[in-house]
């Protein structure tokens, strides 16, 4: 009677240990830092506003730049960056999930460097990437 209870055990201990691999092989979404790049035609922009989509922990503005940014909700973030800027990277993202496709990010507003006068949003892009 000892043998079949020991099996049961033998059973339920193979069993408790099979369950942390199913699905805990590490991947899921990893945490990371993925860049903001900016693509402008203008040699005389001090700052960019835009709209960013997907759950980010914290904007940080690349060197020579400042970032300030607001939560809308829990995916959206309206970020401004001001600094003398011509094409290139404006920010590093801090996310949960580091994959370039789960965010998106739009200028909704440029301003000129110096005069502030804004800039017509037509040819601005922003990229992100790992």
């Amino acid at each position: 009677m000892t043998m079949p209870i020991r099996a049961k055990v033998l059973g339920v201990m193979l069993a408790a240990g099979a369950v942390p691999a199913c699905g805990g092989d590490g991947s899921g979404p990893a945490s990371g830092l993925l860049t903001v790049s900016l693509s402008t035609a203008n040699t005389n922009d001090g700052a960019v506003m835009f709209t960013l989509t997907g759950a980010v922990d914290s904007v940080e503005a690349m060197p020579g730049y400042q970032a300030f940014t607001v939560a809308i909700d829990a995916r959206t973030r309206r970020v401004i960056v001001i600094g003398d800027m011509g094409s290139g990277a404006l920010a590093r993202l801090h996310v949960r999930n580091a994959v370039a496709a789960a965010y998106q990010a739009t200028v909704t507003q440029a301003a000129a460097r110096g005069t502030f006068l804004q800039q017509p949003t037509v040819g601005y892009r922003l990229t992100i990437v790992p």
